[in-house]
């Protein structure tokens, strides 16, 4: 069992606004097993590394819609964990083909003051709108874990939603 704490405090005196996001791990009788803290904000432009612009680019290739091409930013052996806890695990095809086909427009934003570099990973939390190609709407706002190898490219991947924001049983029918 997983739990995400996503906080975001200010302090009005000195004007600091301090974010971070931990993820927990539980064992089957509740108690913490691991614990993952990201809390260096790229709101701070010395966190601007490698691997946040390869994210970035990331998301530009993501809104080309080329499958080809966004197969090309993962390890040929990647985990995708999307969302986080599906089982059977998802590969890149599962992940990407449906979301594709299904898909009319999207758009992910991510902020600054929302994302994080921990080492080879890099955090972020997004407001994604998803138009379907029925009309249907979906707007989340997941937790993304993006780890990649020394060549930039992505060999696990991390969403984490809000429960019930989006139906994840009916995944398999797309």
């Amino acid at each position: 069992m997983v739990s995400v704490e996503d906080i975001l405090s200010q302090s009005i005196l000195d004007s600091q606004i301090l974010t971070r996001i931990v993820i927990y791990q539980f064992n089957e009788f509740g108690q913490i097993v691991s614990a993952r803290l990201y809390d260096k904000s790229l709101s701070h432009s010395e966190n601007k590394n490698a691997y946040s612009r390869a994210v970035d680019y990331y998301y530009e290739v993501l809104k080309l819609r080329d499958i080809d091409r966004i197969r090309t930013l993962y390890t040929a052996d990647a985990i995708l964990e999307d969302p986080t806890g599906f089982v059977p695990p998802r590969t890149f095809e599962s992940v990407y083909r449906p979301f594709l086909s299904v898909v009319k427009d999207f758009e992910f934003k991510k902020s600054p003051l929302r994302t994080y570099t921990l080492g080879d990973q890099v955090v972020c939390m997004a407001d994604v709108n998803i138009d379907l190609s029925d009309g249907v709407n979906i707007k989340a706002t997941p937790i993304q874990i993006f780890t990649l190898n020394h060549k930039l490219l992505i060999s696990h991947y991390e969403a984490f939603f809000v429960p019930k924001v989006i139906d994840f049983t009916k995944i398999d029918e797309l």
